[in-house]
């Protein structure tokens, strides 16, 4: 709807709903000589009164023009009808006859039509009164709007008073004075028919409310005037409305805030594997999962161990080999995952399915308390397809992280990580217009940057049972903060400019990890299970608003949800420790009870110590 339409629809409500109370009335006064005078006053027209006829010989009759509202704003899709009640009537007469009252419709100049834009009955009539003081006569005038006018365009329409002839006695005579009684304007219908988007989502209603409002002020000159108007010419049937719609969405962009923290997640998994690796290894000081290998004289039963792992050294027995393995501090690891997943749309946020993988290096050093601290550094690849085709997300990320891990008394330790993640988003948002007159579909393409900041902290109790199991309850809690940069895109004919983002999340978990050692010949296998309560807090959802990168105007509002506070996490795997310590493992993980979020991931990876 254009500004000069709302200001007529605000103009003919607050006039109809004040002329309720009082209508508009105008006077007029009529002349043997063929003159009118006219106006709003009678006092203007000529001093009414028993002497007026004699004071003023001319003087045939004087008469007033009632009309219920002088303002009619018709909009073609929505309030499309509307009446004007005329009252005529004679307020004075000094001769006996009558008058005649001629009335029509004109167009005040635009191309509009009666009879092709508007429907008014009756078009043109007349009214004859008697020229007898209190004579009065009232019709009642309907106005239909017809056909949608073009979105940039309205007609107005003007009931106007023409001539006045009047018979007095022997005398014929007639007044020409047009006189503006009321207006009616035929504003144009907006280019998104709402009520005729059959079976339309609310996200598509707002987008379609919204495309409205951009193209009622749209620059003539610009790229969205054009395909506003060929949008409000050729988009006939819902589907077509409902496609035009969704082409001026911007809601695919809530892709970008759910990629942004995958692959942190990838990299503190692949660090997070590195330390489960470093307590359930054969790394010095440490345990060989569950079943350590303690300093200062404390030493676990490692009976279970291969026999050639026992005798390995000088063949003096566990002591000997401690002593082996704490001459080994430094140690080096390459861990990998792949996660394979997708959303369905939560509330007005895009679905998506997505798959990325992530490869994380590093190097740690292991002092004589056991303490172990060190450093990796990572790269990540995501991908997402979002729903029904209508854009992709593709980023890669770079990522450092440090990480410790220390032992607070004994089968009490603590893990900590603090990484930084940045990741450059190519984002591809799919206009589809195609079938719409000459338009084709497009994509808006942009690219913006990201940035987190992660930490993470855990506290671990293991439990050694004698037959060789280790159960390890922990608590963590981890924290990220997000910032995405703003952007911009181009390619297509809606193409927007986003506000930057930030966000950040605070992740409570508790959970119970399991594993067992089984011994062979060549090594050790150690199958393991983690299974995990997760809640977030601190996101909340919020709102972005996009703007029209050509003429700055807004586009649709976009909303992000809060998300899935609480949901469950199962890790199930297995690694190799072979008889010189080196490592290599394999597991699955699995996100659980989240409503609209399935995701799959598999680790992998080895370690070797030097």
């Amino acid at each position: 709807m254009s500004k000069l339409h709302v200001v007529w629809v605000v103009a003919g409500v607050f006039l109809f709903a004040s002329l309720q109370a009082e209508a508009m009335t105008r006077h007029g006064a009529v002349y043997e000589s063929g003159k009118v005078v006219y106006s709003s006053q009678p006092m203007a027209v000529v001093q009414e009164g028993p002497g007026a006829c004699e004071d003023d010989p001319d003087l045939v009759f004087t008469f007033a023009e009632e009309v219920s509202q002088d303002s009619v704003p018709l909009d073609t899709r929505d309030e499309a009808s509307g009446s004007i009640v005329l009252s005529v009537s004679i307020t004075l007469s000094c001769r006996d006859g009558s008058a005649n009252f001629e009335y029509d419709h004109e167009s005040d100049g635009n191309s509009g039509v009666v009879g092709e834009d508007i429907s008014i009955s009756p078009q043109s009539f007349g009214v004859n009164l008697p020229l007898a003081g209190g004579a009065s006569e009232q019709i009642n005038i309907g106005y239909e709007a017809l056909e949608s006018a073009p979105f940039f365009t309205e007609y107005r329409f003007i009931l106007v008073g023409d001539r006045v002839s009047f018979f007095a006695g022997n005398t014929f005579g007639q007044a020409g004075e047009r006189r503006e009684l009321a207006g009616v304007t035929v504003a144009a219908g907006d280019v998104i028919d709402i009520g005729a988007m059959i079976d339309a989502d609310d996200r598509t209603v707002r987008a379609g409310n919204s495309l409205n409002e951009a193209c009622d002020q749209a620059p003539p000159d610009s790229t969205l005037f054009q395909t506003c108007l060929e949008i409000d010419q050729f988009a006939e049937t819902p589907a077509q409305l409902r496609q035009a719609s969704n082409a001026f969405d911007a809601h695919q962009v809530t892709a970008i805030p759910a990629a942004s923290t995958e692959s942190t997640r990838i990299q503190a998994g692949n660090v997070a594997e590195r330390l489960e690796a470093i307590r359930t290894g054969t790394v010095p000081a440490l345990s060989l999962d569950g079943l350590a290998f303690r300093s200062g004289g404390k030493n676990f039963s490692m009976a279970w161990l291969p026999s050639s792992v026992m005798n390995m050294g000088n063949g003096e027995g566990s002591d000997d080999l401690e002593s082996q393995l704490l001459a080994e501090r430094w140690g080096a690891f390459v861990n990998g995952m792949v996660t394979i997943g997708d959303r369905s749309r939560r509330g007005d946020e895009t679905g998506f399915d997505y798959d990325s993988w992530g490869i994380t290096a590093g190097v740690d050093y292991r002092f004589d308390n056991g303490t172990v601290i060190g450093g990796a550094a990572g790269f990540s690849r995501y991908s997402a397809d979002l729903e029904a085709n209508t854009g992709k997300v593709d980023g890669d990320s770079y990522s450092l992280q440090a990480y410790a891990t220390f032992d607070v008394v004994e089968n009490l330790y603590v893990d900590a990580t603090l990484g930084y993640t940045s990741t450059d988003f190519d984002f591809g948002r799919v206009v589809d217009l195609s079938g719409i007159g000459n338009m084709t579909r497009s994509t808006a393409r942009g690219s913006t940057d990201a940035r987190v900041i992660s930490a993470t902290v855990a506290v671990n109790y293991r439990i050694m049972l004698d037959n060789a199991w280790s159960i390890t309850p922990y608590g963590q809690f981890g924290y990220s903060d997000v910032e995405i940069d703003g952007f911009s895109e181009s390619g297509s004919p809606f193409d927007y400019q986003y506000p930057s983002q930030s966000l950040d999340s605070q992740l409570w978990s508790a959970g119970i990890r399991a594993n067992r050692p089984i011994s062979f010949e060549r090594g050790v296998l150690i199958p393991y299970a983690d299974l995990a309560f997760e809640h977030e807090s601190g996101f909340d959802g919020y709102s972005l608003q996009p703007v029209l990168v050509e003429s700055g105007l807004d586009g649709p509002m976009v909303s992000i949800s809060d998300p899935d506070r609480s949901t469950g996490r199962l890790d199930a795997g297995v690694s190799w420790v072979f008889l010189s310590g080196n490592q290599m493992f394999f597991s699955y993980s699995a996100l659980l009870a989240d409503s609209d979020t399935t995701r799959h991931s598999f680790y992998f990876g080895a370690r070797w110590e030097f």
